[in-house]
């Protein structure tokens, strides 16, 4: 845990110094569930417990 942050303030929020499992998807969700499904087409970024395990985002920007 990070020296900085109080468990329960670490959990639940996005925020500097707050630990994060979070996906990025490209497109709504919430409209689309079906971007959900699959072999993770859709998934443009994957971070778990703040470390970064997929970053399309980061790629795409090197690309233009």
């Amino acid at each position: 845990m990070r020296a900085s942050c109080a468990r329960k303030a670490c959990l639940g929020v996005i925020a500097r110094g707050a630990l994060a499992d979070l996906i990025v998807v490209d497109g709504d969700p919430l409209a689309e569930p079906s971007l959900l499904a699959g072999q993770g087409e859709a998934l443009r970024l994957v971070m778990k417990g703040g470390r970064i395990y997929n970053d399309e985002l980061q790629t795409q920007g090197e690309r233009t």
